[in-house]
């Protein structure tokens, strides 16, 4: 039984990121996230649900109900009644950066309140709790979920009485996005 306490323990461990400083974490998790060769994401709030795979530096394919889109660099690919639109969007590519983003984030948000929530079990995996505020007016604190490997796994955010959810999956994994066939 002592034997079976020392395993969890050593899995609990692994699964949580050191602790020297709950702000830092956070912002390294989202800096890891944001340097990440690829990932799949998946938001849901309600009854609508959003699925979107990241490749870097700036390729995104998004479906959301009969919605879909793909961005490659400066063009936009919109499927609209079952063809596909091309648009081109001068500096798209450096909108849809999240290295961008979250440099933006952590430069406007030097007021960040970052608590130690410890590990919790999400979606069957440990992964450490962190309630993030901000000091700004009218925003509600969300919860950060971050993996063994230091990275962003999940964001929880409560809004308007909803609570929406971003998982993040498969990151740096193979992930491919390529401008949709004619």
């Amino acid at each position: 039984m002592t034997r079976l306490f020392a395993i969890i323990a050593l899995v609990v461990l692994s699964a949580a990121p050191a602790l020297a400083d709950p702000t830092a974490d956070v912002k390294n998790a989202m800096i890891a996230l944001a340097k990440a060769t690829s990932y799949h994401m998946t938001a849901s709030m309600g009854d609508h649900t959003l699925d979107g795979d990241y490749v870097a530096p700036s390729k995104f394919h998004v479906t959301a109900g009969p919605m879909e889109a793909i961005w490659i660099d400066k063009t936009t690919y919109i499927k609209m009644n079952g063809a596909w639109k091309r648009f081109s969007f001068p500096g798209m590519d450096q909108m849809l950066s999240p290295v961008a983003h979250v440099q933006s984030f952590i430069a406007s948000h030097s007021d960040i309140t970052v608590t130690d929530l410890g590990a919790k079990t999400v979606d069957g995996a440990i992964l450490h709790a962190y309630l993030v505020k901000t000091n700004e007016a009218n925003t509600k604190p969300a919860t950060v979920y971050v993996d063994g490997s230091g990275t962003v796994a999940r964001i929880e955010a409560t809004e308007a009485g909803s609570t929406a959810v971003i998982r993040f999956s498969n990151i740096n994994g193979p992930i491919t996005i390529d401008p949709p066939a004619s």
